[in-house]
């Protein structure tokens, strides 16, 4: 054997060696001016996510115990709260690995599986954070550096990491006595497997409805290709999946009502098992405040934003509805009058009653009458794989940063795609993110960023960079045409690109203090922020190219038209929103779950708040995931937030109407977006801002004044 060939073997030996040591996940850990990529291992098999998942089990609890060994009088920050760090630092990636499988792997025994660890490892995790020794050690930490036994940390993420973390086990009941303390660690972990339950079913539900062609009037015929037909009584019948895209879709465009009432009804008819699912989480919730001394869930959630109580979160909710309510009634005036004259038209009575499944189809009418837009024209400009380069390239240049796709076999689906962000200037890499863009069929199925692991610092020193997914439903591309998005799918992925930045760029020696750990009536900031450019014309005429000619983009009379619908929703868009805050304060705002029930609260709030006809034969709240996902006594947090993002926009970006500001940007990038938790939410606007935050801009913004 020549030389040539030995080489060449032992090579092929050390890649082999190297791709079975990084079976169970493929993380680069880098240093800071290093440019490879943080990927994670998409390729597991069931028995993997359960080798991980008992590895992660077996690391927290050595890690527990090096810290129970320290004697209480020689606890400091460097034996006791860097490994306690370190635990949750080190297990966020692995254990961020476990869970997305349920939400996105296309295999049914991978999701099964993957929740089944995740019940398991959350489970240890919430008896770690349960556990009154290691609290005991933590306080013994402050204790010692008080009594000058101990040295105070002097980096502010390791003062913000104690302060944080003694904050988070007081807030868990560590100050109970040992029974109250043992009721609440099972409710806990009842309410974990309770979510995780709520979540799959909302998942993966699969809902059709079978239609003829005619009761399918005013779809193109782009929407019939592809889908199962089947022949009964010499007529074709189209099976229709309907997901969020397709539901959307015909509640716009057909124009039979009857379809839309059935569409609409067999949509928020589904996972009705999740109505007792969630009465049950609410009772629990309820539960653990009174154990943490608060009367009601809102309380005990609440301490910790930037509103404070839920006094001041109805005070807001109720002035902005009482605001709101004269432009919501008056563009419902124009759509029943839209109803009644195209009803006279077809020969048919009108009973003056406008519907739920009305609104959709009268808005889109409405828009092309007022403001000549057809939004079939609109979507043509938008091709999504464009779009996405073309918002991708505005955030470069706006902020500073450097996108670029990473192919890459290790994916969960063959749509997913792969994309990381580096400092334009000196080539830092924060981070990496996922697009998964398309329904299928076990996905989670709405539109949302999923942060899987922010970035830290390792013990050495080295880097684990900030890896996340944007999943969205966006319609998926036909034999004749690519995914096309509507203006309000440009909003929206703007709006979860806006999180992929925030999370992404976001720099922290520790997972606690990072993007995702922000008040949460502020975590949505950022994202709202970067909404208002899709009503910039500069802006719209720079990303929309038409699917069939790259060099047309779209027309300025179109462009104009759409700006001017910028309001049109704050009317009833804006009171749907404020229903659904009033839903979930009602049922976390309460001192007594006695005789609750979620969804008569939902309908009830549903006839008293929304402004037309509703379908009491619905049980949309077992689809309302927000209540599951973290957004408990939070939900108002969208509207909250968007009082800071109109205050960042039309302060600082939009000033003297210029729409790309690369000094600004880079500025908020770094006073804002890069900081994470490691400052409070306010001192971060005051930081940016130069002053305390105000919703002169939101009130402007929304067209009341």
């Amino acid at each position: 054997m020549d030389k040539k060939n030995l080489v060449a073997i032992l090579m092929l030996i050390i890649l082999i060696a190297i791709s079975i040591k990084n079976l169970y996940y493929q993380q680069s850990s880098v240093n800071y001016d290093s440019k490879l990529p943080t990927t994670m291992n998409w390729l597991f098999t069931p028995e993997d996510i359960r080798t991980l998942g008992d590895e992660i089990i077996a690391s927290m609890e050595k890690l527990k115990q090096q810290i129970l060994a320290v004697p209480d009088e020689e606890c400091n920050f460097d034996n006791v709260m860097v490994p306690y760090g370190r635990i949750y630092d080190d297990t966020e990636f692995s254990l961020a690995n476990i869970i997305f499988y349920q939400y996105v792997s296309p295999s049914k025994e991978l999701r099964d599986v993957s929740e089944e660890c995740y019940n398991k490892v959350n489970n240890y995790k919430v008896e770690f954070s349960m556990n009154k020794e290691i609290y005991g050690k933590i306080s013994k930490v402050i204790e010692n550096i008080e009594n000058g036994k101990a040295k105070a940390p002097e980096d502010p993420e390791d003062k913000q990491l104690l302060e944080y973390t003694i904050s988070d086990y007081r807030k868990n009941g560590l100050h109970l006595p040992d029974d109250k303390l043992n009721e609440l660690n099972e409710l806990q972990k009842k309410m974990n497997e309770l979510i995780n339950s709520f979540s799959r079913c909302y998942n993966e539900a699969v809902v059709y409805q079978n239609f003829t062609k005619e009761e399918l009037t005013g779809m193109s015929e782009d929407f019939f290709k592809g889908l199962f037909s089947m022949n009964k009584d010499d007529e074709k019948i189209y099976e229709v999946e309907i997901d969020v895209p397709t539901h959307g879709t015909i509640m716009e465009k057909c124009s039979v009502s009857e379809t839309r009432k059935k569409t609409s009804r067999v949509f928020n008819q589904r996972c009705k098992v999740n109505i007792e699912t969630l009465n049950q989480i609410v009772a629990i919730r309820l539960k653990i405040a009174n154990l943490l001394g608060f009367k009601t869930h809102a309380d005990a959630v609440l301490q910790y934003t930037m509103a404070k109580n839920p006094e001041n979160v109805m005070n807001f909710l109720n002035g902005l509805k009482e605001k709101l309510d004269p432009l919501a009634e008056k563009v419902l005036e124009k759509l029943v009058k839209l109803k009644e004259e195209d009803l006279k038209e077809l020969n048919e009575p009108f009973d003056g009653t406008f519907n739920e499944w009305d609104l959709s189809y009268y808005e889109s009418k409405l828009k092309k009458k007022e403001y000549d837009i057809d939004s079939e024209e609109v979507k043509k400009y938008f091709p999504l794989d464009e779009t996405l380069d073309e918002v991708f390239k505005f955030y470069e240049e706006l902020f500073s940063l450097k996108f670029k796709e990473v192919k890459s076999d290790n994916i969960w689906h063959p749509d997913v795609r792969q994309i990381s962000i580096y400092d334009k200037e000196t080539d830092y890499f924060f981070g990496t993110f996922y697009l998964d863009l398309y329904p299928r069929e076990g996905k989670y199925n709405y539109f949302a960023y999923y942060g899987l692991t922010p970035s830290y610092e390792k013990e050495d020193g080295t880097l684990v960079n900030s890896v996340g997914c944007i999943l969205g439903n966006f319609p998926k591309p036909t034999d004749s045409e690519p995914s096309l998005l509507t203006h309000n799918d440009v909003l929206t992925l703007l709006h979860e690109s806006g999180h992929a930045i925030h999370m992404t760029v976001s720099k922290q020696k520790w997972t606690r203090l990072s993007s995702s750990r922000v008040e949460h009536d502020f975590i949505e900031t950022p994202s709202q922020m970067n909404e208002n450019w899709v009503w910039e014309k500069e802006f719209l005429k720079r990303i929309s190219h038409h699917y069939e000619d790259y060099n047309k983009s779209l027309p300025d009379d179109l462009i104009e038209n759409i700006i001017k619908t910028k309001n049109f929703d704050s009317g009833l868009g804006k009171i749907r929103q404020i229903f659904l805050n009033f839903v979930d304060m009602k049922i976390h705002n309460t001192e007594s779950v006695e005789g609750l029930d979620v969804n008569e609260v939902y309908n009830q709030l549903k006839k008293e708040i929304l402004l037309y006809n509703i379908d009491e034969e619905t049980w949309g709240i077992a689809t309302f995931i927000h209540l599951v996902s973290g957004y408990d006594a939070g939900y108002y947090g969208y509207l909250y937030s968007n009082v800071f993002a109109a205050d960042l926009y039309f302060s600082e970006f939009r000033k003297n109407g210029i729409v790309v500001q690369p000094e600004v940007g880079k500025r908020y990038r770094e006073l804002v977006l890069e900081k994470g938790s490691s400052k409070p939410a306010l001192n971060l606007l005051k930081d940016f801002l130069g002053r305390e935050p105000n919703d002169e801009a939101f009130i402007k913004s929304l067209g009341l004044n």
